[in-house]
């Protein structure tokens, strides 16, 4: 299986709540095998609203 896990919380102000995401997102990339982690800095929870051509590219990468 091919699994992205995109975090959009690095390098936004951090609250507790970011910090979580973050370690969640990290989680998940270490316990599906063959799982990406990709950074896309500042997109938060709105990632295909506020960096629409990346996600697309990642996916894109990711299904080839």
């Amino acid at each position: 299986m091919r699994c992205i896990t995109a975090d959009g919380f690095r390098g936004l102000p951090s609250p507790i709540g970011h910090l979580a995401i973050v370690a969640i997102a990290e989680r998940l990339v270490a316990d599906i095998p063959d799982a990406c982690l990709e950074v896309v800095p500042g997109a938060d929870h709105y990632l295909p609203l506020r960096a629409p051509d990346r996600l697309a590219e990642l996916l894109l990468a990711r299904l080839w």
